[in-house]
Parts: C-alpha cells; sequence; structure tokens
C-alpha cells in the first residue's frame, strides 16, 4: 500500500506500508518520507506486529504531520 499527501507545514508526504516476516513473526512496516521545498527530508519508520497493526491504526499519522524542520540560525558578525 502506498500514497503520497501534502502535510499541514507544506511538506510532500509519500508513505508505504510494508507486511512481512521477520525471524520470528508477522510484521508491518510503515515508512514515511518528508521533503519541503527547499530540499530537506526527513525519514519516519514503524514496525508493529502483524497481528496488533490494527490497533495501531492510524496513531502515526499526528506524529508525522507535527514534524516541522528547524529553520538554521545564521551566524552574526558582530561577535555576540
Amino acid at each position: 500500500m502506498a500514497g503520497q499527501w501534502a502535510s499541514e507545514a507544506d511538506y510532500r508526504v509519500y508513505r508505504v506500508v510494508v507486511s512481512g516476516k521477520s525471524s520470528e513473526m508477522d510484521v508491518r512496516w510503515h515508512y514515511y518520507l518528508l521533503a519541503d521545498k527547499h530540499g530537506h527530508r526527513a525519514v519516519f519508520a514503524f514496525t508493529a506486529e502483524a497481528r496488533l497493526a490494527e490497533q495501531l491504526g492510524k496513531a502515526d499519522r499526528p506524529l508525522v504531520d507535527s514534524f516541522r524542520f528547524i529553520e538554521p540560525k545564521v551566524a552574526s558578525n558582530n561577535g555576540k
């Protein structure tokens, strides 16, 4: 399953959900890539046991949607 949308901060959000098997259990991975208009990127990865994935629901979305890139501070030349 995959999708994309614009976040509240106007970042492009790409989401991919992958189901598979780890060494001991069925697992579902939720991957997010966030990108702003300046080329900054951030990645989130959530892992849940497949049988518990329904309980996770969309609980990962508020964390992803609340993410903000921090603007770098420019050093001043006034010696302070």
